[in-house]
């Protein structure tokens, strides 16, 4: 059986092939080394596409040992080119084989933009060969076509992964317009998705993670806390929390394409008016609750309650407060608690003075509800970012996402003083670094953790900060990484004397008075400077006692007076237990996440200084008598038979504020809801971006995730951080 040999022009072909990929992989020139062999592997290229060329280039030795040692690459691109590899040797059997397996996975068909795929070379196999249809002509262009279809497909899936060792990579659009953004979770997919709209802009995503789109743990609907501690969690160990019981805490954040929306609760609750409208109220021109409001509407597509739902289930809401023709898909799981639970836990909480809110997404948030989730009913899936923001349009030849990429430093102009960032260092799956250049804008979204710490290593932050892990100061700016806030969170747990079966997304917003009564007073007239003070110090004084005054009163405006809500009390149960779960919703706290070295894939250094302000705790105590009161109040005092954590023994139920502070400290946990590390903010008050998001002395870097939030909210992060991201795709397009 003979075997085929390439011409010069099926090298030429894929040569060409691979320089209209967008980004484009090789020089513009072929080598001109004597040796094409030598000249091949020096192109720097991924094994696959390095075997591919072999074989153009007739030389399949070079190119079956690289299949075989083929360990970087998925099965499957082995698994086709051996079958190349035999068929072109006119070993047919075995490349009937190969392609049984490749077609069993069903991969190539499903994704290859080409249109080739095994099951038609299975069926080709002994026409153009044992019964000797087609010429060596036919075969060569067949095996030309094939192989584009692997370099499309091994570019298409894995982008500049696919490289095995570039030094740079341009990525460059019809008028010169580039927008590249780094770690893309659920703001940087949305603004994605909404800047690639325009055909002329070239949009480029760099994440760390993969595409989860098939991964149980990320798709079901009760999936939550199943993906924590696995590889698509980042699991961010922080510092000894000296304010509470010195634990070190654990920050859950997705390392996923679609970032923390692929392992959250599926919350969807937003903030309360007043609380957005502070962030214009300090200094942020055109962020107020009307604005953001119809970005929060326009990112929804609100899916309607069943019939069941209405009228069993407790579920209520308000048409009006929401979005139907957006791509983010909201609404209820398919199983809620059974039985009466929820008539039960509303008729405790109204006994408790709180009353029921039909729907907490209208900016009013006090009181009893059946909380909405980032859940597509139809599917019956997780409504996580990619799947909504990416998978619908990843089609779009403008728009690149790298997976299994991590964004190491922004580069800069070749001036020393340079502020205009021309490109992001990435470190690649092979621990190789490159260059991906940006001609126009660099969009930061790696979350409130993470985004401080690229910053810091690209010489923009506190100069104390990167002296110590010799990093360059490009632009010095003292508060990048700090105003760290987390909610904290405590649980408290009753044996039920029912068997409880289902999800029960069913929670109290309550404001100081709710929680406090009489007592508030005692709490609202502490001293605002001293908590100040106190919290500027625990910080090195990077953000000056003066501005987190000014800050506080804000806060202390919008929980004394205003009377916004400050406490989430989640009731729920599960199997024979009954649990309410306790949140402080707007600490006055602020902690700090920094670079701990110079090497980007070194973790950051994670303090959020949880109750450093002691008005915290008070805060937080008087949250958890309340929530303890449910277990002791009718109706839900039926259902509960005996106390179990505390446990009245641990803590009695008269206790004092001091003899709750063990047990409190001892149990809190961070609510996995940082904010304002990269406080959109004036400078003067601790601020790191403007009111367009850009960097403060930059010219063309911004920042659009949860860091750029000046204060806490009182819902659930998600829906607002949808809502920025869509009012920041349209700041980035007015400028364009």
């Amino acid at each position: 059986m003979s075997s085929v040999a390439f011409s010069k022009g099926g090298f030429d072909s894929c040569y060409s092939r691979l320089l209209e990929l967008k980004p484009p992989l090789l020089p513009p020139s072929k080598p001109t080394d004597t040796s094409l062999a030598d000249a091949i592997s020096s192109l720097y290229l991924h094994p696959a596409l390095e075997a591919a060329l072999h074989i153009l280039n007739n030389d399949l030795p070079s190119a079956h040992f690289l299949v075989r040692h083929m360990e970087a690459a998925p099965a499957y691109e082995s698994m086709y080119l051996h079958g190349i590899l035999h068929r072109i040797e006119g070993d047919y059997d075995n490349a009937r084989a190969w392609y049984e397996d490749v077609r069993s996975s069903g991969v190539f068909q499903h994704n290859w933009k080409s249109g080739i795929d095994a099951s038609k070379f299975i069926d080709e196999i002994e026409a153009f060969n044992r019964e000797k249809r087609g010429s060596q002509s036919d075969l060569e262009a067949r095996s030309v076509a094939e192989i584009k279809g692997v370099i499309d497909y091994c570019v298409k899936r894995f982008g500049i992964g696919m490289l095995q060792d570039a030094r740079e990579v341009w990525v460059k659009s019809e008028g010169d317009l580039k927008k590249l953004g780094q770690d893309m979770g659920t703001c940087g997919l949305t603004v994605a998705n909404r800047l690639s709209e325009n055909p002329n802009v070239t949009v480029a995503v760099i994440e760390a993670g993969t595409l989860q789109e098939n991964n149980p743990n990320v798709t079901a609907w009760d999936s939550f806390e199943k993906a924590f501690n696995t590889s698509i969690d980042w699991q961010y160990l922080t510092a000894k929390q000296q304010y509470a019981g010195n634990q070190e805490l654990i920050y859950h954040s997705g390392k996923a394409l679609g970032g923390t929306s692929t392992i959250n609760g599926m919350t969807y609750v937003r903030a309360e008016k007043a609380q957005i409208d502070a962030w214009e109220t300090v200094g942020n021109r055109g962020w107020n609750w009307d604005n953001l409001y119809r970005y929060y509407k326009k990112s929804e597509h609100f899916d309607n309650a069943t019939q069941n739902q209405l009228a069993v289930d407790g579920v209520s809401y308000i048409s009006e407060y929401h979005g139907f023709d957006g791509p983010l898909h909201v609404g209820y799981p398919v199983e809620l608690n059974n039985g009466t639970f929820h008539e039960t836990a509303n008729a405790t909480v109204q006994a408790l003075g709180i009353p029921f809110n039909p729907d907490v997404n209208g900016g009013h948030m006090r009181g009893y509800t059946v909380w909405q989730s980032t859940f597509n009913r139809v599917a019956n899936v997780r409504a996580d970012a990619a799947r909504e923001f990416y998978l619908p349009i990843q089609g779009r030849s403008n728009l690149n996402v790298y997976t299994s990429t991590t964004a190491n430093r922004i580069t800069w102009g070749a001036a020393n003083n340079s502020i205009d960032a021309n490109g992001v260092e990435v470190t690649l799956a092979n621990n190789k670094t490159m260059v991906v250049h940006a001609t126009k804008e660099v969009i930061v979204s790696a979350g409130s953790l993470r985004s401080p710490a690229l910053l810091e290593l690209s010489g923009v932050g506190n100069p104390e900060i990167l002296n110590k892990s010799n990093v360059s100061v490009r632009i010095p700016l003292n508060a990048v990484g700090e105003n760290l806030q987390d909610q904290t969170n405590v649980a408290l747990i009753a044996r039920g004397n029912l068997n409880f079966t289902g999800t029960g997304p069913y929670v109290v917003y309550a404001n100081l008075t709710d929680v406090f009564g009489q007592g508030l007073s005692k709490v609202s007239d502490s001293s605002i400077a001293s908590w100040a003070q106190t919290v500027s110090q625990a910080n090195d004084g990077y953000v000056n006692a003066t501005a987190l005054e000014t800050l506080f009163k804000i806060q202390h405006d919008l929980v004394f007076k205003q009377m916004v809500s400050d406490a989430e009390i989640i009731v729920t149960a599960s199997s024979s237990n009954v649990a309410t779960v306790q949140w402080g919703l707007m600490p006055f706290s602020r902690g700090s996440v920094h670079i701990a070295s110079a090497n980007p894939l070194d973790t950051p250094h994670i303090d959020p200084k949880l109750f450093v302000a002691d008005v915290d705790l008070t805060i937080q105590t008087a949250i958890l008598r309340f929530g303890r009161s449910v277990f002791y109040t009718k109706p839900m005092s039926d259902l509960v038979s005996q106390e179990l954590v505390p446990g009245t023994s641990a803590v009695p139920l008269n206790a004092t504020d001091a003899e709750w502070a063990p047990f409190v400290k001892a149990s809190t946990t961070p609510n996995f809801h940082p904010i304002g590390t990269v406080s959109m903010l004036p400078k003067e008050l601790g601020g790191v971006v403007d009111s367009s998001l850009r960097v403060y002395g930059t010219s063309n870097v911004r920042v659009v995730d949860a860091s750029v939030m000046p204060f806490q909210v009182s819902g659930h992060l998600t829906s607002t951080l949808y809502a920025l991201s869509e009012k920041a795709a349209d700041l980035i397009k007015a400028d364009m």
